[in-house]
This record gives C-alpha cells, sequence and structure tokens, in this order.
C-alpha cells in the first residue's frame, strides 16, 4: 500500500502494477541503484533548481514510464502501434485493419517483470487450472512476506465497466472467503473484496491469444 499509485491514462494498468511491486521490492534498497524518471518534470521546470542543475530532484523508484527500459514489449505497442512482420510490413486481420495489441496479456506481462530481474511464477487460468489450487497459492502467497500476486481479469464478470484489466492482490479475508483487489484505476472502481470463485471465474476468461491468470512474484538474485 505504501508503494500504490493509480494509472496515469486507460492503458497502462500493466505498467502501473509492475511499478507498485517493484517499487515494493525494492526502494530502500541499498544494493540496488534503482533508475530516475526524468521525464516527471519539465526542463523548463529543472532551470530553478538549486545547485545549478547539479543536484538531481528525482527519486530513485520506478514509474509507469521507466519500467519499459526492461520491457520486451516497446511503450508504442502497448499503446497501439501496429504490429509488423520480419520484413517490416504492417499485418492486417481478415478485415484489413492493422493489427494492435493493446496494453499487456498475461504473458507479455511476466515477461516484463522477468526483464526487471524478478523471480516470477505465471499462471494462464485455463479451465484445466484447479480453482482450490488457484486458492491455495493466493493465500500462501500473501501470507508470505516479499511475495506478490499480480491479476490479469475481466471487469464485466465482476459487473465493472471496462474490459481485460491488471491490478495487484493485496489481502485475503477468510470469513468472506474473498480477495482484495488493489484496482490500479481509481477514476472507474475502488479497491474490493471479491468473491474468491467470483474472481477465480474473471480470470479464466480469454485474452487475445489465451486466457488471462496471475503471476507469483518475488526478488529474483540480485
Amino acid at each position: 500500500a505504501n508503494n500504490f499509485e493509480g494509472q496515469t491514462n486507460k492503458i497502462f494498468c500493466g505498467p502501473t502494477s509492475a511499478a507498485i511491486v517493484l517499487n515494493a521490492l525494492r526502494v530502500r534498497n541499498s544494493k540496488l541503484q534503482l533508475p530516475q524518471d526524468q521525464t516527471l518534470l519539465q526542463s523548463r521546470d529543472r532551470k530553478y533548481l538549486p545547485g545549478g542543475g547539479k543536484w538531481s530532484p528525482y527519486y530513485e523508484r520506478y514509474t509507469q514510464n521507466n519500467v519499459f527500459i526492461k520491457s520486451p514489449k516497446s511503450r508504442s505497442s502497448v499503446l497501439g502501434k501496429p504490429a509488423r512482420d520480419k520484413r517490416g510490413k504492417i499485418l492486417k486481420n481478415k478485415k484489413g485493419k492493422p493489427v494492435k495489441d493493446f496494453g499487456f496479456q498475461i504473458r507479455q506481462f511476466a515477461a516484463l517483470l522477468e526483464g526487471h530481474g524478478l523471480n516470477v511464477k505465471l499462471r494462464v487460468a485455463t479451465d484445466k487450472l484447479d480453482n482450490n489450487m488457484i486458492k491455495k497459492e493466493f493465500i500462501a502467497n500473501l501470507k508470505t512476506k516479499g511475495d506478490y500476486i499480480i491479476a490479469n481479469y475481466k471487469r464485466a464478470v465482476l459487473k465493472q465497466p471496462g474490459g481485460g484489466h491488471i491490478s495487484p492482490i493485496g489481502a485475503y479475508h477468510k470469513d468472506s472467503d474473498s480477495f482484495l483487489v488493489l484496482d490500479v484505476t481509481p477514476n472507474k472502481a475502488d479497491w474490493v473484496w471479491v468473491d474468491s470463485e467470483l474472481f477465480i471465474s474473471a480470470m479464466k476468461t480469454f485474452d487475445t491469444k489465451e486466457n488471462r491468470g496471475y503471476v507469483l512474484v518475488k526478488e529474483g538474485k540480485i
């Protein structure tokens, strides 16, 4: 919760969730030098800063912008830049329109976190994945310090407006058998407790190429 932030645009639920977990794991870790996001201030603002421009006003932390420095999927592709084949030709669908792949699918998102050196366990939520196993895995993760869950689910199943979404999971409540979803879109939904079976069904929905799912994340080898 100390590192929570809302997404800055309607597409960046993935980069936002990645930044939250990376900061939760690494901020104040003296062994690591974290990136500074120099896009947060414009050059005309920096001329007023002390030290003749030598003093840095930036914190060393991950942002929705600089998580892309280790991303296998480019920022422009996430924002809808048309895909191209190996020859550089724009790919088109059956209707003749350019193929676009907005945001992050769960496998792409796992690759983003792995690019930053994290230990990532990917779970594609197919019907073959047992619900009880998923719930036990969630609970075990939430009980373990330094372990995090980020889920990819379909909002409509939760009766929320919008399509596919990515957010971290914050807690489990035994009496109501529900998970706390730390929704990264405060303009659209609050943090919310969701029945475990309902949430699992929201992950067991089809995305662009396969079902959605979740990633279990902890620090890798530093």
